[in-house]
């Protein structure tokens, strides 16, 4: 799993046009609750992730989908805007750009709601040579579950037969093939994947000890990293269980807080730290998220980062 910091990270993954209603208490079932505001944000997990990369300084080779419509031409003004690489987005007639609904309550908290679209419809031979040839030149390449098995399990094979150390955000959770056991290097969850996973709770660090037993972490041949929210995260490898701390700050809108630390993440294992070390630099880039407004629009850059020893 040793990643060369000067190729790309190849990102392969969703786009989801969010609209965001600020509320005074997440709403129950049944519940009408009066926002205080509303706005929208270009968003989804393989996005989100894929320009935290690129806020990040590191080179990247992002590939996804959207509908020839209002939401998947504003997604690319956007993009284009900040200098993002647009040139993997395949844009398809008679689709439709997945959207988001969320509602964040004011202490950050958050409720979700997806149509998934575009993302979804994604095909196996859409994942064509240009693709094929970004996944082999990468340093890291690094997937979602917001896009169907099939592509992710091909895009998976084709890095593993090339050398390449993969990632899997294993998010939404689902029961997924067991060929992923032998093609995903590195997974990262939450702590509501990670009990879906070994099917209990876990709510802190000592509670991922449950995973010790999972053979391909025994073997060597997995390393698992679960993000705690604001308790932090753990790295579970084959000597155990590492606790990375939390990190205090005024925490307005958790969402995409996850798509930050695993792109921290990705970009800390494509510079060659350990995996220890680069989940405490993705723990503090997810923590800067949390302090602004939206998913992609929270994602700090290299320089709001908090200087440390691994940066």
């Amino acid at each position: 799993m040793v990643s060369n910091n000067h190729r790309p990270i190849c990102v392969i993954g969703s786009i989801v046009y969010d609209l965001v209603m600020t509320v005074e208490h997440l709403p129950s079932v049944g519940e009408t609750v009066p926002a205080s505001g509303f706005n929208t944000f270009i968003g989804g997990k393989g996005l989100n992730q894929a320009v935290q990369i690129h806020r990040l300084d590191a080179p990247l080779a992002f590939y996804g989908r959207i509908g020839n419509d209002h939401y998947g031409t504003e997604v690319l003004e956007v993009l284009r805007s900040e200098a993002f690489p647009t040139n993997g987005i395949k844009i398809v007639d008679g689709d439709h750009t997945a959207i988001g609904m969320i509602y964040v309550a004011p202490d950050g908290r958050n409720l979700i709601g997806g149509f998934r679209a575009a993302n979804m419809n994604y095909h196996v031979d859409e994942i064509d040579q240009i693709t094929h040839e970004a996944i082999k030149s990468a340093s890291i390449v690094s997937l979602q579950l917001e896009t169907p098995d099939d592509v992710v399990e091909k895009c998976l094979r084709l890095a593993k037969d090339a050398g390449v150390p993969t990632l899997l955000n294993a998010a939404p959770w689902r029961d997924l093939p067991d060929s992923f056991q032998e093609l995903v290097d590195y997974w990262c969850v939450n702590e509501i994947e990670c009990g879906q996973f070994a099917n209990c709770d876990i709510k802190t660090a000592d509670d991922c000890t449950v995973l010790k037993d999972h053979k391909p972490i025994i073997d060597g041949e997995q390393i698992w990293v679960v993000t705690l929210g604001d308790r932090g995260a753990a790295v579970v490898d084959a000597s155990g269980v590492t606790e990375i701390p939390g990190i205090k700050v005024n925490a307005i809108d958790s969402t995409g807080a996850g798509d930050s630390f695993t792109g921290g993440f990705a970009v800390g294992i494509a510079e060659g730290m350990n995996p220890v070390d680069a989940a405490h630099f993705a723990n503090r880039v997810a923590s800067q998220s949390v302090t602004k407004l939206g998913g992609m629009t929270g994602l700090p850059k290299r320089t709001e980062i908090l200087v440390s020893k691994i940066l």
